[in-house]
């Protein structure tokens, strides 16, 4: 008896995911950028409000990360959808950026090392 898998049915292809991850690097390094410009000009009030949305950008990258395994109706695609629009999604996902960074630098050819996540109880 032979039975016939389904194939899982991705949302977003890995451009899309790729593209995102990079749209988000570089917006967050343009509101550093402009952040540490304000305050060279003693700005400081409006040079912190781009610094907490330049952590934000970083915080959108988790979420498209999360894009990356996830499919079209399951709680990872929502979450992204809820990045979109949501300060506190954004900021909520900090926590997850060493095992986000552990993630790419899985794929990094010059990585030589285990990783800093996978140890016992990780």
């Amino acid at each position: 008896m032979s039975e016939q898998r389904s194939k899982r049915r991705y949302g977003n292809t890995l451009e899309f995911v790729e593209g995102g991850l990079l749209a988000c690097w570089h917006n967050a390094h343009d509101l550093i950028a402009a952040s540490k410009s304000l305050i060279d000009q003693g700005l400081h009030a409006p040079a912190l409000s781009l610094a907490t949305l330049s952590l934000e950008e970083i915080g959108k990258m988790c979420a498209v990360e999360g894009l990356l395994f996830s499919r079209s109706d399951d709680h990872k695609s929502h979450t992204f959808v809820k990045s979109q629009r949501s300060h506190d999604i954004k900021l909520a996902a900090l926590p997850l950026l060493p095992f986000l960074i552990d993630n790419l630098s899985r794929v990094d050819p010059r990585r030589k090392r285990p990783s800093i996540c996978s140890g016992p109880g990780l």
